[in-house]
């Protein structure tokens, strides 16, 4: 009896622990400059990252300004630039505008635009 309640635990336990949506950025965060930002972003880059509800959401940024958006209900593409410390899309489907990004030492931070939900990006 035991096992099962554990067991149990350890599948509705995750999806109870939604995280709390974050709107600012870490404490020290910083904004990178231009140069910083293309070395970062650059085409063939992947990143994913984790929103508060749960979804992994996959961003490509491809050459020619190309970029695709990946989450589990839809998918989007367009174009992507830097703007000063900021990454910017013109997508289809979802919002289009510019995600400002910030850096805790190597760690970026993004802010969404569609919620402005702050998210850790990870290197893919």
């Amino acid at each position: 009896m035991k096992m099962v309640v554990l067991a149990m635990a350890m599948v509705v336990l995750p999806a109870l622990a939604q995280t709390k949506l974050v709107k600012q950025f870490p404490a020290g965060a910083t904004a990178l400059g231009p140069e910083a930002m293309k070395a970062r972003f650059t085409p063939g880059t992947e990143f994913t990252f984790r929103s508060a509800e749960g979804y992994v959401v996959r961003l490509n940024f491809q050459e020619g300004g190309h970029a695709t958006v990946i989450a589990p209900i839809a998918s989007d593409a367009g174009q992507w630039r830097i703007d000063g410390s900021s990454v910017c899309f013109e997508l289809r489907r979802f919002a289009s505008g510019c995600n400002e990004v910030k850096a805790v030492g190597d760690v970026l931070y993004w802010k969404r635009i569609s919620n402005d939900e702050v998210v850790k990006l990870e290197q893919n």
